[in-house]
């Protein structure tokens, strides 16, 4: 879980979290020092405006805490593709939608995606667990060692970044599926459970099925 060092709401946020996913999933969380807008990654250049997710012609300037935001996604998707390993994300006001009243088991739904790892279709490597999608998701090292050169990549070919951390995810899943995106969605965020896992009784019938099926 991402947690800004020295920020009272955030560290707040992210021991809430903490009690919060033993309770509803049983699971420990990790915590990720998350970037801030003094301790941006070195390795990242951003343009002054950020694209419209609407194709209007108005230019709007990437915020700061945006930049400090991809700074950290990008950051732990290094870190993912150096370790090996799949990895969950959540960002620090990530809860369980209150909507999903059904138990849904959070442990097996990963350990059925590290199973599969970069053959598992459904997901191609990486799995959205609510919106907006930097909220919460899995991901594999191989989709973490790709999505960081397109990283690299599209800073070159465009001079910097300019989008948030949520609208590239989605922009570079839709080209790595062969779909050209043609719009790009504007996600809200509410600071109350940031609608975790809103797909989740969808895998109620898979708990029965033997994980390496």
């Amino acid at each position: 879980m991402h947690v800004i060092e020295g920020n009272s709401v955030s560290e707040e946020y992210a021991r809430e979290g903490n009690k919060h996913f033993k309770q509803e999933f049983d699971i420990d969380l990790e915590f990720f020092p998350a970037c801030s807008p003094g301790m941006l990654s070195p390795e990242l250049r951003f343009q002054k405006y950020k694209v419209s997710t609407h194709g209007r012609k108005f230019k709007r300037e990437i915020h700061v805490t945006e930049k400090a935001c991809f700074c950290t996604h990008f950051e732990l998707w290094k870190r993912c593709a150096k370790l090996g390993r799949s990895i969950v994300c959540f960002e620090h006001d990530a809860r369980k939608n209150p909507d999903i009243e059904d138990y849904y088991d959070l442990k097996f739904k990963f350990e059925r995606f590290v199973s599969k790892g970069s053959d598992y279709k459904k997901d191609d490597g990486i799995a959205i667990l609510g919106q907006p999608p930097c909220t919460a998701y899995m991901m594999s090292p191989e989709f973490a060692e790709s999505i960081v050169k397109a990283v690299y990549k599209y800073m070159e070919l465009n001079d910097g970044l300019n989008m948030q951390a949520d609208t590239f995810l989605m922009y570079y899943i839709e080209l790595r599926n062969g779909h050209e995106p043609v719009r790009r969605t504007v996600f809200k965020q509410s600071k109350e459970y940031g609608q975790i896992i809103d797909h989740g009784p969808k895998d109620e019938a898979l708990l029965n099925e033997p994980i390496n099926k």
